[in-house]
C-alpha cells in the first residue's frame, strides 16, 4: 500500500512537470489558495493578479502586511516589515538591511528609500513547489519566521535608536539561546 501511494506521488509529479509553465501557475495558485482556505487564514484572494494579501500578528500589539504573488514561474512571498521610517534614519536602514542580506539564506531585505518603507521577499520556483507541495509550507513558515524578526529588527532601530550592528548581535544572541531550548 506505502508502494501505490509513494508510485503514485512520483507519476503525479511527473504529470504535472509535463505541463507548461503556465499550468504550472495555475496548479500552484490552486494549491496556494487551498493552503490559505485549509489553515483558515482571514485574506484577501485576486485571482486576476493571483495575488493574496493577509495580515498575521507578529508581535503582542503590532501584525504585518504579506502578499503572495504567483507570477513569472514562481511564487513570490512578501513582507512589509516597516511601513515607514524619516528619512534620517535611511543610511541606518540601509545599514540594517545588508546586515540581514549578508546573514540570511533564503530571501532578501528591500529598502524602498522613495516611499521610506522595508520589505522582506522571498522566491520559489512553480516547479519546486508540484514535485514537492510540502515546500509550499515550510517556506510559509520560513517566510513569516523571519519576518517577524526582520521586523523586530526594524522596530527596535526605529523605536530605540539602537545601531544596527548591535541590534543584529542581540538577534543572533536571542535565537542561539532559542535553539539551545528546542535541542
Amino acid at each position: 500500500m506505502y508502494f501505490m501511494k509513494y508510485l503514485f506521488k512520483y507519476l503525479k509529479a511527473a504529470v504535472r512537470l509535463s505541463m507548461s509553465h503556465n499550468d504550472h501557475e495555475k496548479v500552484v495558485w490552486e494549491s496556494l489558495k487551498k493552503y490559505f482556505s485549509d489553515n483558515k487564514y482571514k485574506c484577501g484572494i485576486y485571482e486576476s493578479d493571483r495575488r493574496i494579501e493577509a495580515l498575521f500578528i507578529v508581535s503582542k500589539n503590532a501584525h504585518l502586511n504579506f502578499y503572495y504573488i504567483v507570477s513569472r514561474g514562481g511564487i513570490r512571498f512578501n513582507a512589509r516589515v516597516l511601513n515607514s521610517y524619516e528619512p534620517e534614519m535611511a543610511t541606518d536602514v540601509f545599514v540594517m538591511a545588508s546586515h540581514f542580506n549578508n546573514a540570511l539564506k533564503d530571501g532578501v531585505v528591500v529598502v524602498y528609500p522613495k516611499e521610506c518603507c522595508v520589505e522582506f521577499q522571498m522566491k520559489s520556483d512553480c516547479a519546486l513547489n508540484i514535485i514537492w507541495p510540502i515546500f509550499l509550507d515550510q517556506y510559509f513558515t520560513n517566510h513569516c519566521d523571519a519576518a517577524k524578526d526582520i521586523f523586530w529588527a526594524f522596530n527596535k532601530l526605529i523605536m530605540e535608536r539602537e545601531e544596527p550592528a548591535i541590534i543584529i548581535a542581540d538577534l543572533f544572541q536571542m535565537k542561539e539561546e532559542s535553539d539551545k531550548q528546542y535541542n
